[in-house]
């Protein structure tokens, strides 16, 4: 089981339930990560920062797969 928080320096960080051990910390926000949520199928993280983006993330790569922000 793992857990996501999202901290003031805008990184998103992904631990272990058990152990508590830091597996990930994701950096693509440019100021506090304020929300972050799990996708339905657990593969994908969901954050929302105070620089007014929404990320969604592939917990496996730790790629952006999609971005609020997003001019394609």
């Amino acid at each position: 089981k793992l857990i996501v928080a999202g901290d003031k320096t805008g990184t998103v960080k992904v631990f272990d339930y058990q152990s508590k051990s830091l597996l990930r910390q994701l950096r693509r926000h440019n100021a506090a990560v304020r929300a972050t949520n799990w996708s339905c199928d657990g593969l994908n993280i969901v954050s929302g920062s105070d620089d007014k983006k929404v990320l969604r993330w592939d917990l496996a790569t730790e790629e952006v797969l999609w971005s609020s922000k997003s001019h394609h």
